[in-house]
C-alpha cells in the first residue's frame, strides 16, 4: 500500500468485496434454513437482507486489519465539512425529480425490493467504491495529487460497476448515460467521504436517493434490480448534464485549498498520524 497505493487500494476493495460476499453467502444459507426456503427465486430475495449483514462484519474487518493505525470508516470528521457538498447533491435531486413528474412519471410508494435494492446499493458500493477503496489511498499521504488521483478511481469504479447493467437487459445507451451519471455520483459521493472520513452518511444519502428514483418512475422504466429497461432519450441527456455540472462544481471545489486542508486533517487524525 506505501509503495504502490493505487493498485493496493484496488486490490484491498477486492479482497473486502470477496470477504463481503462470501459473509452475505453464509447468511443467505442461513437464512433458507430459518425460514425453510432455499428455492432460487427465495435466495434472491434474500441477497439484499444479507448485506445488512455483510456490510458490518466488513466495516469490523478492516477496523481489525488496519488496527491501530486506524479509527475505521465510520469515524472522522465533523458532517459539516461535507455541508456544501450535500447541498449540491440536494439541489440536483430536486431538480431531477421535478423534472421526472414533469415529463409524466408517476409518484408511488416504491415497490418492497426496489427499497431493499436501494438499501443494498448504498451500504454495499458506498462501502467498497467509497471506504474500502478510497481508504488505503489516503494512507500515505493526502497531498492534492493523492486526494485527486482518490477520487478519480473511485469514481471511475463506481462508473463502471453500472455499465454491467447492458449485460443483463438494460438499453445499451441508458447503460452509457447510467454510467456516466454514476461517475459523477461517485465524484460527489467521495468528495464527501473524503471531507468526513466516515462513510455511513454516503451510505443514507444513496439508499434515499435511490428509494426516490424508485417512487418517482414509471413502472416499465426500471426493474425491481434497479436495471434501467426504456431506451435513452432527452430526459436522460437533460438529466446528465445536471449531474455533470455538479460533478464538475465539486472537482474545482475540492481542489481549493482550503478544503484540502480539511481532507489533509481528516486523514492524519483517521490515520494517527503527525501533523506536519
Amino acid at each position: 500500500l506505501d509503495a504502490h497505493p493505487v493498485p493496493g487500494s484496488i486490490l484491498t476493495a477486492i479482497a473486502f468485496s470477496l470477504l463481503t460476499f462470501i459473509i452475505m453467502i453464509i447468511a443467505m444459507m442461513i437464512m433458507g434454513i430459518i425460514i425453510g426456503d432455499s428455492s432460487s427465486e427465495a435466495m434472491k430475495g434474500y441477497v439484499t437482507r444479507s448485506s445488512l449483514i455483510g456490510a458490518p462484519f466488513t466495516i469490523l474487518f478492516y477496523w481489525l486489519w488496519f488496527r491501530p493505525e486506524t479509527n475505521g470508516l465510520v469515524k472522522g470528521g465533523k458532517l459539516s465539512n461535507a455541508a456544501r457538498v450535500i447541498i449540491v447533491f440536494l439541489i440536483y435531486w430536486v431538480i431531477s425529480l421535478i423534472m421526472s413528474v414533469v415529463a409524466g412519471a408517476s409518484v408511488s410508494a416504491p415497490p418492497v425490493e426496489g427499497i431493499w435494492t436501494s438499501v443494498f446499493a448504498g451500504i454495499i458500493e458506498e462501502l467498497l467504491t467509497r471506504g474500502v477503496l478510497i481508504s488505503p489511498m489516503m494512507r500515505k499521504d493526502q497531498n492534492k495529487k493523492t486526494v485527486l488521483t482518490a477520487l478519480f478511481v473511485s469514481a471511475g469504479v463506481f462508473g463502471a460497476v453500472h455499465l454491467s447493467n447492458a449485460l443483463v437487459g438494460a438499453d445499451l445507451g441508458s447503460s452509457i448515460s447510467q454510467t456516466f451519471s454514476s461517475f459523477c455520483f461517485g465524484i460527489i459521493f467521495a468528495t464527501g467521504f473524503l471531507l468526513t472520513g466516515n462513510v455511513l452518511p454516503c451510505m443514507i444519502i444513496h439508499a434515499l436517493y435511490d428509494i426516490s428514483v424508485f417512487a418517482v418512475s414509471n413502472r416499465n422504466e426500471l426493474s425491481d434490480s434497479g436495471v434501467v429497461k426504456h431506451a435513452f432519450g432527452l430526459d436522460n441527456l437533460i438529466d446528465d448534464v445536471l449531474i455533470g455540472i455538479a460533478a464538475v462544481y465539486i472537482v474545482y471545489y475540492i481542489m481549493q485549498e482550503p478544503v484540502q486542508e480539511k481532507i489533509k486533517s481528516v486523514w492524519k487524525d483517521k490515520w494517527h498520524l503527525q501533523e506536519d
